[in-house]
């Protein structure tokens, strides 16, 4: 099977493109949607987001997507006082696949 070497991209509006981390034009087209989030709680913000964005980029993989860009990130707190782990995240992201 082919290794797919997945890219983060995302709308440059000077260029009026997609573009990956270099700044080069990406061309892909658009074909799915994919979902990340926390399966647990965890000690900080910073984690929760890592862990969803890690979540994200393994089911963008699974749809064998080339790039994603990311259109959703969100945080949550559960407010418990004594909640040691009390973090949670999810992201959401446009997939792409070269035409």
């Amino acid at each position: 099977m082919k290794q797919i070497n997945l890219k983060q991209v995302w709308f440059n509006e000077d260029k009026r493109c997609l573009v990956d981390k270099q700044g080069k034009k990406y061309s892909g087209e658009r074909f799915s949607f994919a979902y990340g989030n926390t399966r647990s709680g965890t000690y900080s913000i910073d984690s929760a987001i890592g862990d969803a964005l890690l979540a994200l980029e393994k089911a963008a993989m699974k749809k064998r997507a080339e790039a994603y860009e990311i259109v959703h990130k969100q945080t949550f707190d559960s407010h418990q006082e004594y909640d040691a782990r009390p973090y949670s995240a999810q992201a959401g992201a446009i997939l792409y696949r070269k035409k």
